[in-house]
């Protein structure tokens, strides 16, 4: 399941992308009380895996690279093994922690080829935003990438020194267009340079860089958002 825009840009490339505009009359879906779960592939050489919880699996269909599901329920809270498989075999496997009542994500990160395999799990303050204004996260999954800064075209900082492996809180800003770069943090390097965004009144969104890259070159980083669905 893709619920989320995809990006595939080098620093070479100028991609533009269309800017959507809200309905008035959208019913945005809030969250529960129910303690839930959104799950990523975020691992570049493992293929299309299943996430499996203490023995059951809870997503319906393989999740390639960079695909994610919605949040889902989960019956209960508390310590799981967290297995990502390919049919009957285990590839990755890692005790997570689920809160009662809370909204979690579970990113598989690292690569198969240099056993890194890792998850990154996060607890997510997905309560609706205030009035005109959107949510938004930054996570680096991509593995041998420097250290990054997100900026607006009006070079205001919105997340700095971003490593591997780590995500930072939901930013609250103002529900308009924004025209992102991403650059390293020790030499301010231009890495991508994303499509316009139009961050939604009352949306929550996460963008997130993953796959290998050649650091020479500065090529080979993709970027991702997701829009939260319950």
């Amino acid at each position: 399941m893709k619920n989320r825009v995809q990006i595939i840009v080098f620093f070479s490339m100028v991609v533009l992308g269309w800017v959507s505009c809200t309905d008035p009359t959208e019913v945005i879906p809030q969250p529960t009380t129910a303690t839930r779960i959104m799950l990523i592939n975020a691992s570049p050489d493992i293929g299309a895996i299943d996430f499996y919880l203490n023995g059951e699996k809870i997503n319906a269909s393989p999740l390639a690279f960079r695909d994610n599901t919605a949040y889902l329920n989960v019956a209960r809270s508390g310590t799981f093994t967290a297995e990502a498989k390919q049919g009957s075999r285990t590839l990755f496997s890692q005790t997570i922690f689920l809160q009662p009542g809370r909204s979690h994500s579970l990113f598989l990160t690292g690569a198969v080829a240099d056993t890194s395999l890792f998850y990154v799990a996060t607890l997510d303050n997905i309560d609706t935003p205030a009035l005109n204004k959107a949510k938004l996260r930054f996570i680096n999954l991509s593995p041998n990438s420097p250290t990054f800064n997100v900026i607006n075209s009006d070079s205001t900082a919105l997340f700095n020194n971003a490593a591997y492996r780590t995500a930072s809180n939901f930013l609250e800003l103002d529900a308009q267009t924004y025209s992102l770069r991403v650059l390293a943090s020790n030499n301010r390097l231009l890495w991508l340079n994303l499509p316009t965004y139009n961050f939604e009144n009352g949306r929550i969104y996460t963008l997130f860089v993953s796959n290998l890259v050649d650091t020479a070159s500065r090529t080979g980083l993709r970027a991702d958002t997701i829009i939260a669905q319950y």
